[in-house]
């Protein structure tokens, strides 16, 4: 089996997961309605890694089924940098698409 093989079905045994973590995504954002949510409010509420929800939160917005509302929230790693002095850094906040465009 090859390194490309072994790639091949790692991505093939996780591919669910991903679809049930993004319908958790999809989920979280109809309930936070217009104040919406940043990746790592949903890793939080959702009990996962960040590193398992963002790419979640980049293939929705890429499917066009979250979009940023323009609005950014200091993120867990940015609230340590605030503490120590140094400028706190921020994640967009995403919506749904549909209330993004119904509120257009």
């Amino acid at each position: 089996m090859t390194v490309r093989d072994t790639s091949l079905s790692a991505y093939r045994a996780i591919a669910p997961d991903c679809e049930s973590v993004r319908r958790m995504i999809l989920w979280l954002a109809a309930m936070r309605g217009d104040r919406g949510i940043t990746a790592d409010e949903a890793a939080d509420t959702l009990g996962f890694a960040p590193d398992i929800v963002r790419p979640r939160f980049t293939e929705l917005a890429d499917a066009g089924k979250i979009v940023a509302n323009g609005e950014r929230r200091v993120t867990r790693a940015g609230a340590a940098r605030a503490r120590n002095g140094k400028s706190a850094t921020k994640a967009r906040v995403m919506v749904l698409a549909a209330r993004a465009k119904g509120a257009a």
